[in-house]
């Protein structure tokens, strides 16, 4: 190595820098933010698309049609027990007429 030019020595310089340059290039695109999002939405698509994933979407809107219909089913046993207990409070109902059932 002792008996390379300067002239070699700046080739290997140049070429060394050159292929830094490029492997900076690669990775300032890899986690460039537009790119790592539009990776993301196209994975999710992807994702969504699959047979898995639309099961995975099917269970989800089931569960949340569960939970929707639960707390509308509650909502309307409680406001139903609110209105049997305030009629009660005021005399306004004969307690044998209707109990309020938890």
């Amino acid at each position: 190595m002792a008996d390379r030019t300067p002239s070699q020595i700046q080739a290997d310089i140049d070429r060394t820098r050159d292929q830094l340059a490029g492997t900076l290039d690669q990775i300032a695109e890899r986690v460039n933010p537009k790119r790592l999002v539009e990776d993301g939405k196209q994975t999710v698509t992807e994702f969504f698309a699959s047979p898995t994933g639309k099961a995975v979407l099917a269970g989800a809107g089931g569960l949340l049609a569960l939970l929707i219909g639960r707390r509308i089913a509650l909502g309307r046993r409680n406001k139903a027990k609110r209105e049997i207990e305030f009629l009660h409070r005021y005399g306004l109902l004969d307690s044998t007429e209707y109990e309020v059932v938890d």
